[in-house]
């Protein structure tokens, strides 16, 4: 559930403009 919800924030960091968040989230995915 964590995992879903890292990536929901992630998505929407990328809407607002936040790459670096993105990464940072796809790699705690994994």
């Amino acid at each position: 559930m964590t995992k879903i919800i890292l990536s929901e924030c992630g998505y929407t960091r990328l809407n607002l403009g936040g790459f670096r968040v993105t990464l940072v989230a796809l790699t705690t995915d994994n």
